[in-house]
This record gives structure tokens, C-alpha cells and sequence, in this order.
């Protein structure tokens, strides 16, 4: 993932965030993140922008065993 963050780019390299899928703003500072909806480890995370951390949500397999779209509901 590559945060812009005061006029610079930052990548964050972590496993758990290595196969996003979809992001969404949910706060001035944070954003969810669907990592890959038909792997194993797919999840929903909230990461801070400010303090650069992640807390897991919830695992997310409502797409585990399905048909790949573009339009996946989370």
C-alpha cells in the first residue's frame, strides 16, 4: 500500500494488507480495507492514517467459494 502522507509517499508493506481489494474512507484519518474476498485470510481492517496501524474488524468469507465480480457488497 502506498500512503500520502505530508507531501510524501510511504509504502507500507505488510502481509496482512498485501492483497487489497477495495478501500473506503470512514473517518477524516481512516479507511477500511477489504483484502481479497476469495482467500483464506480475506478481512476487513481499519488503518489510521496518522498513527500508520491496523485493527482487524472481522474476517470476511461471504465471497470464499464464489464466482469473481467486480461488485462485491461489504
Amino acid at each position: 500500500m502506498i500512503l500520502w502522507k505530508n507531501n510524501q509517499l510511504k509504502t507500507i508493506e505488510d502481509s496482512s494488507l498485501q492483497w487489497i481489494h477495495d478501500m473506503r474512507q470512514v473517518g477524516e484519518n481512516e479507511v477500511e480495507i477489504l483484502t481479497d474476498p476469495w482467500s483464506d485470510n480475506s478481512a476487513i481492517w481499519l488503518f489510521n492514517i496518522i498513527r500508520e496501524s491496523k485493527i482487524k474488524i472481522r474476517e470476511f468469507k461471504d465471497y470464499k467459494s464464489k464466482e469473481y465480480t467486480e461488485d462485491v457488497k461489504w
